[in-house]
């Protein structure tokens, strides 16, 4: 008697060969799919609010949803002359994911490293050259978007997940960091972890804003009567700033914080603020004025982050000197500071006219992330290694 297995590969055995679909193809329908369905999305949305308000007319309804897109891609928008370069981040977290996803999924069931690169060129050029065509089409005499930044930053976004999407396949990525060396995966292993503390702390810290201002958020939307439709809308555009609020947060604890407009600034030891746009996520920024004292202590949570990633570090080799264990933690610290820096970089942006044209992070908080990091990674990695050979 055959068993269940045996009669299943047989099967398999008559069935007749699927040709394999070729690398290329694969990155193009993933961008693809991703790119016509987020502008779909985009515009379907500003048109459902358009018929919920009745407020213009349906093809500057249709412009608005692709700018929007096209904004979470890095593209500039000029509306009157007033340029606003502020990138929704929730927009390329969320397509940098489905375009992963998709190359994962339309990938082939086996590939080899060159057909990754290939893969990874194609989903690029794809992706990059839909956004640039959708900003020329957008494009109207009241508001005009850059073909260029949009098609350079959906190349990047693009090429960069599909990378990850298509090592992925057959286990190539998990092959990948085995067989890396080990002061690299230590290395790699505290980064992560000092930059998933800091960014957990940042996480506390806007909930907390966001709760203490509850009562300005429910103002702003009273004040804005935008209805259901429209304040659904503007929940979602809430939803998709919170990684740019994120971010702003992380400046803070680093210390020299961020600047809303021209001449202001947000640190734990001093706020200034000017007036403020009326809309629900600047409930989240705090009363001119100075803090309470306690929150002066926050400007230690860096240097904890940088502890955490140098213990990882340190503990991930149990044959390591101190100074080895040291120099790993130093360096994660380091690696962590340097991605932050550049992360919490992009946060911001113009936002609108006048002095509502600077806003971002302080330039400072890039080296203040390296430092306080690398200085945490090596006290880290020694901890690490005394607990190892105490263990």
């Amino acid at each position: 008697m055959t068993t269940v297995r045996e009669r299943a590969e047989a099967a398999a055995a008559l069935a007749p060969e699927v040709p394999r679909r070729p690398p290329v193809l694969s990155g193009v329908l993933a961008a693809g799919a991703v790119q016509l369905g987020g502008v779909v999305l985009c515009v379907g949305l500003a048109v459902v609010v358009w018929l919920a308000s009745g407020a213009g007319s349906i093809s500057a309804a249709m412009q608005i949803g692709a700018g929007f897109w096209l904004a979470g891609h890095g593209s500039a928008v000029s509306v009157g002359g007033i340029a606003i370069t502020v990138v929704p981040l929730g927009v390329p977290l969320l397509a940098g994911v489905a375009v992963a996803y998709a190359a994962y999924r339309l990938g082939p069931e086996s590939i080899t490293q060159r057909e990754v690169g290939t893969l990874m060129l194609s989903a690029a050029a794809t992706y990059g050259l839909a956004l640039a065509v959708t900003a020329l089409v957008a494009s109207s005499p009241s508001a005009s978007f850059s073909a260029v930044r949009a098609g350079l930053g959906g190349f990047a976004l693009a090429g960069l997940s599909a990378f990850v999407g298509a090592m992925c396949v057959d286990g190539r990525l998990r092959e990948v960091w085995e067989s890396a060396p080990g002061f690299v995966r230590g290395v790699v292993l505290g980064a992560g972890s000092a930059c998933g503390a800091l960014f957990g702390a940042a996480v506390v810290l806007l909930a907390y804003r966001l709760i203490v201002g509850f009562g300005e958020v429910h103002d702003s939307f009273s004040r804005l009567a935008p209805g259901t439709i429209g304040g659904a809308a503007i929940v979602l555009v809430c939803v998709l700033l919170l990684p740019n609020l994120l971010l702003l947060a992380v400046s803070v604890l680093l210390g020299p914080g961020f600047a809303f407009g021209t001449d202001t600034s947000v640190t734990v030891v001093d706020v200034r603020l000017g007036e403020l746009p009326i809309f629900p996520v600047t409930a989240a920024l705090p009363d001119s004025g100075t803090p309470p004292g306690w929150v002066a202590a926050l400007m230690v949570v860096p240097l904890l982050a940088g502890l955490v990633g140098g213990v990882v570090a340190g503990r991930a080799f149990d044959d390591a000197s101190i100074y080895d264990a040291m120099v790993r933690g130093a360096t994660a610290g380091g690696a962590a500071g340097l991605l932050v820096g550049l992360v919490v970089m992009c946060a911001g942006g113009a936002v609108g006219p006048g002095r509502m044209a600077d806003v971002g992070a302080a330039m400072w908080c890039m080296p203040v992330a390296v430092v306080a990091l690398t200085v945490g990674g090596a006290l880290g990695g020694a901890l690490g290694h005394y607990r190892e050979q105490r263990s």
